[in-house]
């Protein structure tokens, strides 16, 4: 796979495509089997006219969240207005077109995790301390990161508030969703992020949730964020914060969703949105099941 588009960056760049023919490039570029990936990519779409790329962009939007669409679009939309004919290629009036992927959303059934890490986030003022916190920081970001890129997981946010230092993380978002994605990705992700970080000498408590939640942007036009919210996202961070969690705690949902794992009932706690108690259950790894090819965690 090959990526497209990212928020804040473009790709598929018309106004780069038009103003810039191959000979100007040829001087400037190494030969194709030189180049990186995305700058074969990038190559590849400045070769192109302006119809063809258009219809490219088409194509590769039906691959990409409308989020990020959405950011790209702008971007050309604020440094090069589009002509009537490009619009018209893409399917409507600018301002509508913007209007729409700004404020596009949909309701999915995705895992949501909430990872705390246990350290303390204080800022005492000795230069030498706050260092450290902040390699530990950076650490405890770069490892849940590469955990969750292994199991095409996507980072939410990273925070420090009154909870401590947490993480929040998603399985299951446009583009990023498999068959048995509980069993096979998201818990594999759970042990695998717990193992990386206590790896560093790190403590950690997650919580995990499967179910339906919007997934959109919040905010305003210019000033947004993608988010995730709804009753299962408020129940992973109040089974993070439990303290009844020693290392992976999961709800009902999660538990039937994930064939194969073993888990331990707890006492049902009551959650906002939920009208009866919901049942918890710590997540179990066999040591049996590590080796199979369905559980399978990737080397380190």
């Amino acid at each position: 796979p090959v990526c497209i588009a990212s928020r804040g960056t473009t790709f598929l760049d018309l106004k780069l495509a038009t103003e810039t023919t191959t000979t100007d490039l040829q001087p400037l570029l190494p030969p194709d089997e030189e180049l990186p990936v995305y700058e074969k990519l990038r190559r590849h779409c400045r070769r192109l006219d302006r119809t063809s790329l258009s219809r490219l962009h088409l194509q590769a939007a039906l691959y990409v969240h409308p989020v990020v669409r959405g950011d790209v679009w702008d971007s050309n939309f604020d440094s090069n207005p589009m002509t009537g004919e490009s619009a018209a290629a893409i399917g409507g009036d600018v301002e509508e077109i913007k209007q729409r992927h700004h404020t596009e959303a949909e309701l999915r059934s995705v895992f949501t995790m909430f990872i705390k890490a246990m350290v303390d986030p204080t800022i005492t003022g000795d230069w030498e301390a706050d260092n450290s916190l902040f390699a530990t920081l950076r650490n405890i970001m770069h490892l849940t990161c590469r955990e969750l890129e292994r199991f095409s997981g996507q980072i939410r946010q990273f925070i420090v508030d009154d909870k401590g230092v947490v993480l929040i993380a998603v399985f299951g978002l446009r583009g990023s969703t498999f068959s048995d994605l509980v069993a096979s990705n998201a818990l594999p992700a759970c042990f695998a992020i717990q193992r990386a970080l206590k790896s560093s000498g790190i403590d950690c408590r997650i919580g995990g949730t499967f179910g339906k939640v919007y997934c959109g942007v919040v905010g305003g036009l210019r000033r947004h964020e993608f988010s995730v919210m709804g009753a299962p996202v408020n129940l992973a961070a109040r089974l993070m914060d439990s303290p009844l969690n020693n290392g992976i705690l999961a709800d009902e949902n999660v538990k039937n969703q994930a064939s194969g794992w073993t888990f331990k009932s707890l006492k049902p706690v009551k959650a906002k949105g939920y009208d009866k108690p919901v049942g918890t259950f710590i997540c179990i790894l066999r040591q049996t099941l590590v080796s199979s090819r369905k559980l399978y965690l990737p080397p380190r």
